[in-house]
């Protein structure tokens, strides 16, 4: 705060003042999400959807997916024909001076529920976690974005991703989730871009052809310290220590139980695929920087201080996307 005081110039003092910000949003975050209890917690998500949908899982299959001269995204189960018509679309792309981007393989383990629907694939993510390392960016983008003031307004930190082959499916996959996770009135925050009479769009940087199924469920699981009690009995037991403390305490957590959010998507193929294909004007990944490039950079960098400089980002942004 002495820097603060002392500081000439208006740049000076946002530069102190965002850095305390953004120390005291990590420490909340950092307070109230612990990524070791969020993972423990997605251990026990993941055995919910295992246990209610009754997955058995089927032998591995492939996905072959390129780019076109047209940034369009097409894709074959069938490898030699995925060669043939990928080296096409590459002899296309270099007569229009296009980059050229390699054909991507998706690998996926389809699976049957007990009710005999058949989900292609599916996967359950933390929000905390990226490449399997602790990582605070995106939610702290996603606070900055949306002008969110506590870290627990952040609804998706375990998301659960379903794919089915057709959207008519997702219907169904809807009704067999609402048999162990209730119907719609446990949901929150329902989203749905495939019901062309309840069409909702996702944000105004959502590609046109990115259609999904997704809503917020609270699903209630054992207090996380249950199974560190258990360890700690099983430890006292084998050295003969008294557990009578320890039970007493272990019989109260287990009263006392914890409801996690959980953010559930449901997608078709075709859409799923025109999501990961890097290159394609459907990439997913594209609407994110988009959205950083039209929103929360400007509130981390305000025009006002950073006139200059975002000018300059501003024409490098141009400049590359002419050169492409």
């Amino acid at each position: 705060m002495i820097l603060y005081k002392n500081a000439k110039t208006d740049r000076t003092k946002f530069e102190i003042l965002r850095k305390i910000g953004l120390i005291v949003l990590l420490s909340r975050i950092d307070n109230y999400h612990c990524a070791e209890e969020i993972d423990l917690a997605i251990e026990k998500v993941k055995k919910v959807f295992e246990s209610g949908l009754g997955l058995i899982p089927n032998n591995k299959k492939f996905y072959y997916l390129w780019v076109d001269e047209n940034n369009k995204v097409s894709y074959t189960e069938n490898k030699r024909k995925a060669a043939i018509l990928y080296q096409e679309a590459v002899f296309q792309r270099n007569k229009k001076a296009l980059p050229k981007f390699s054909m991507q393989v998706f690998e996926y383990t389809p699976t049957i529920t007990q009710f005999n629907n058949k989900i292609l694939h599916w996967c359950i993510r933390n929000k905390m976690k990226k490449e399997n390392k602790l990582s605070y960016t995106s939610i702290v983008e996603k606070i900055i974005r949306k002008n969110l003031e506590f870290p627990n307004q952040v609804h998706d930190m375990i998301g659960v991703k379903m794919i089915v082959k057709s959207d008519t499916e997702i219907a169904q996959l809807i009704q067999d989730i609402q048999t162990f996770l209730g119907g719609s009135s446990t949901r929150k925050k329902e989203k749905n871009t495939l019901d062309k009479f309840d069409k909702k769009t996702l944000s105004k940087f959502s590609s046109k052809d990115y259609f999904v199924w997704k809503a917020i469920y609270d699903i209630t699981l054992p207090h996380p310290m249950v199974d560190k009690i258990n360890k700690v009995l099983h430890i006292a037991k084998e050295c003969k220590t008294s557990c009578r403390k320890i039970e007493q305490e272990l019989k109260k957590l287990k009263e006392l139980k914890r409801d996690v959010v959980v953010e559930v998507q449901l997608q078709d193929i075709n859409s799923y695929l025109l999501s990961i294909a890097k290159g394609s004007s459907t990439y997913h990944a594209q609407l994110k920087t988009n959205q950083v490039r039209n929103c929360s950079l400007y509130k981390l960098f305000p025009k006002e201080i950073y006139e200059s400089e975002l000018l300059k980002y501003r024409r490098s942004i141009l400049k590359h996307k002419s050169n492409n």
